[in-house]
């Protein structure tokens, strides 16, 4: 994810082959007079936090960011069913009539496809819009 960011904003986060982000880093860019501020959190899932923590910090970024990235092999596993399920059901519990929050797109990067991104893209799609009509407010919107 690091690299990610680095690549596309020309930021200077910590880059190596296992986990180096821990909790959330900060990085400023001033483009064309606007400033912008790019977060790097550190990846979902791991031993070390609880769901309910990488829920609600998924959920912060999500409701805060004017664009969110998300970093995903390229499958939709259980980990990323249980995670997006998760963040769905937080969204209840902050405010649903505040205009400032969720108001940027949710990109899913997908890592390494390297043949029939049309499919991969159809096979995301799918599975977001089938837990999206189970819910009435949904937090991913497709």
């Amino acid at each position: 994810k690091s690299y990610l960011l680095n690549h596309l904003f020309g930021t200077a986060f910590d880059v190596s082959g296992g986990r180096c982000t821990d909790g959330v880093w900060l990085s400023m860019k001033q483009v064309k007079g606007r400033s912008f501020v790019i977060l790097d959190f550190e990846g979902l899932g791991t031993s070390e936090r609880k769901a309910q923590e990488d829920m609600l910090l998924s959920l912060l970024n999500a409701a805060v960011s004017r664009l969110t990235i998300f970093r995903s092999e390229m499958c939709f596993d259980k980990l990323t069913q249980t995670l997006f399920r998760r963040m769905q059901s937080s969204t209840g519990q902050l405010q649903q009539d505040d205009d400032e929050l969720f108001r940027g797109p949710f990109v899913v990067a997908v890592k390494d496809v390297q043949h029939k991104p049309q499919e991969v893209r159809q096979e995301f799609m799918e599975k977001i819009q089938q837990m999206s009509k189970n819910t009435q407010n949904p937090f991913l919107k497709v």
